[in-house]
C-alpha cells in the first residue's frame, strides 16, 4: 500500500492501529512527501537469522530498516514524518525505524521506540540534510530503553548500534529537540560529518 500511494506532494495518514511491516519501505527522489501516524504503531516481522544487516530467516526479509526515505545519491526534497510508535518489544527486535536523506527540509516529530534494540544491527534513526542551506528538526524522538551490545545479540555490528546517526553526507543544519535516548553501545547521538 505504501508503494502504491507514495508520490510527490503526497501526505499519507495512518488511522489508529497496528501495522505489520515485513520488509523495508524505500522511497527516494521525492518532492514534498509526508507520513503521519496518529495512534499508529508499526510492528516489524520477526528475525531469526541475519547475514550482515539483512534478515535471511524470519517473517521480515531484507535490510533491517523500516522507512528508508531518500538515499545520499537520490534524496527527497521536503519530508514530514510524525506520530509513530515502533513496537520493538519482541525478542530479536530493533530495526532502523527511519532513515531519511533530504535536500532541503525535514520535520520528524513524536516518534517513540518501544522496547530495547536487541538485534545488533542498524540503530533506530539516521538523518541527513544534503544542501548546506537546508534545515531539519527532529523533535520528540524517544528510544529510552537503548540497545544491547552486539555480543549479546544475533547481529554483528561493531559494539552495537547508535541511537541517532548523522552521516558524512550531512551538510545542512539539524536541530535535535526534546529527544530521549537510553544507553546505546556505540553512541546516543553520533555526527560523522565535519561540515553540517
Amino acid at each position: 500500500l505504501l508503494r502504491e500511494h507514495a508520490g510527490d506532494d503526497t501526505l499519507l495518514m495512518f488511522p489508529p492501529g497496528e501495522y505489520l511491516m515485513t520488509e523495508q519501505f524505500r522511497f527516494t527522489g521525492y518532492k514534498n512527501f509526508g507520513l503521519v501516524g496518529n495512534g499508529a504503531t508499526i510492528v516489524p516481522g520477526t528475525i531469526e537469522e541475519l547475514d550482515g544487516r539483512s534478515v535471511v530467516k524470519g517473517t521480515f526479509s531484507g535490510p533491517t530498516r523500516l522507512f528508508r526515505l531518500g538515499v545520499s545519491y537520490a534524496p527527497g526534497d521536503e519530508l514530514l514524518f510524525e506520530g509513530f510508535d515502533f513496537d520493538f518489544t519482541a525478542k530479536h527486535s530493533g530495526f532502523r525505524a527511519i532513515e531519511a536523506y533530504v535536500e532541503r527540509e525535514m520535520l520528524v516529530r513524536d516518534v517513540d521506540i518501544l522496547g530495547k534494540h536487541d538485534v545488533g544491527s542498524f540503530g533506530p534513526a539516521l538523518f541527513s540534510v544534503l544542501d548546506p542551506e537546508g534545515i531539519a528538526t527532529v523533535e520528540g524522538f524517544r528510544a529510552p530503553e537503548g540497545a544491547k551490545y552486539s555480543k549479546d545479540t544475533i547481529g554483528t555490528i561493531e559494539d552495537g548500534p547508535t541511537g541517532i546517526l548523522i552521516p558524512k553526507s550531512h551538510k545542512g543544519k539539524l536541530w535535535l529537540r526534546d529527544c530521549e535516548l537510553g544507553g546505546f553501545p556505540d553512541q546516543g547521538v553520533y555526527g560523522s560529518t565535519t561540515e553540517g
